[in-house]
């Protein structure tokens, strides 16, 4: 089957998780474990769908 052009309108995101080793209290600090990164957003997921 041929490719089917699709053509989509909203955002692109590149989405950064950090798990960190506590939540900080308002101004304070944490030490962050682990760090993901993906593509994301409105128009990148229907897109990809």
């Amino acid at each position: 089957m041929d490719p089917i052009p699709v053509l989509t309108a909203g955002h692109v995101n590149w989405d950064v998780t950090l798990r960190v080793d506590r939540l900080p209290e308002p101004d304070g600090e944490a030490s962050i474990r682990s760090q993901r990164q993906s593509g994301g957003g409105s128009a990148a997921n229907v897109a990809a769908a």
